[in-house]
This record gives C-alpha cells, structure tokens and sequence, in this order.
C-alpha cells in the first residue's frame, strides 16, 4: 500500500481515489512489447529474460486481488473519513501505470488520500486526527482482505534463492513509533 496526496492545477479539486495497476491496459500492453523487444541479454544466458517475464506473471496473477483491495481500501477510506472528519469526495477506484505498483509480487495499491493543492484538504492532510483516520482506514481494509486465516496476503512466496525487491535492509529503520 502506497500513500499519497494528490495535487491538481485546479485547486477545487478534492477527493479520494485508490489505484491498481492494471496489466490488461493497451498502455501496458505496449509497454511490455517494447521492454521485451529489448530484452537480449549479452551474455547469452537469458536469466533477465526469464527473471521479467516471471514478473510479468505475478503482475497478472495479482491483478484481481488488487482491484479487490483497491476497492476495500476505497470504501473503508471514504466512509470512515465521512464518519469522523467530514464530506468527502469518492472518486472511486481506477487502474494506471504508477511505477510504484511494478514490479510488486503481490496485491498492492497507490492511495490519494486528499489534494494538497486544496486549501481544505491541505488543512486535512496536516491534521494527526486525519492522518489517524487513513491510516486506520487502510489497516482495517488490510485485515479484511487478508482474511480470517490471512492466506490473501501474497500473490505467491519467494522461490528458493530468489531476493525479495525491497531488502528490510534497504527500507531503513522502523520509524519511532508515534505516542
């Protein structure tokens, strides 16, 4: 789960959305032809082929998933904002193409959470109570997709020696936890 804040030229936009990647999209269709018509390797052995059409697949295979917590992370977002802060557009769930979604081994999906180009969503984006209610918002969609038995948490497991695409080394430390 990937959050953000959106910003528009037009500051009277405002809302919600949550996005998917799509791998069904003439967009992605065209991208992919045109990353696998590059692909030789020079040393001959294929291992960057295999290695991105194997992520291909787990993009596909994760399509279906991600749309389903798109649209739980939609709804628990818009209502529980709706009941504890304010009014709230819902512009709905939609696929794109953000680099952030490729490449995941598993469901994933990019959140706006509010316009920062709005004056009062701006005001919202700041607010700890509204950085609470999102973030709880997406914890309780988080459960309910992962299900009683969270056997909905992974598109597939790791192969055997393969690496995982954000080593925990690579992501830091855990941020202190807020009081």
């Amino acid at each position: 789960v990937s959050l953000h804040a959106n910003a528009h030229p037009r500051r009277d936009r405002a809302g919600i959305e949550t996005y998917f990647l799509n791998v069904t999209d003439d967009r992605y269709a065209a991208r992919l032809a045109a990353r696998e018509n590059g692909l030789m390797d020079p040393a001959g052995d294929g291992a960057p082929q295999v290695t991105r059409i194997l992520s291909d697949l787990d993009a596909t295979r994760s399509a279906g998933p991600s749309r389903r917590l798109a649209t739980l992370v939609q709804r628990k977002m818009v209502s529980r904002v709706r009941a504890n802060v304010g009014e709230v557009r819902d512009l709905g769930v939609k696929h794109a193409l953000f680099y952030v979604l490729l490449g995941a081994r598993m469901p994933a999906v990019l959140v706006e959470t509010a316009f920062v180009s709005n004056r009062r969503e701006e005001r919202r984006l700041a607010s700890v109570g509204y950085q609470d209610q999102v973030a709880e918002a997406v914890t309780q969609a988080i459960v309910a997709f992962a299900g009683p038995d969270r056997s909905r948490v992974a598109a597939r497991p790791l192969r055997p020696g393969e690496a995982a695409l954000y080593p925990r080394a690579m992501l830091g430390p855990d941020p202190p936890l807020r009081q």
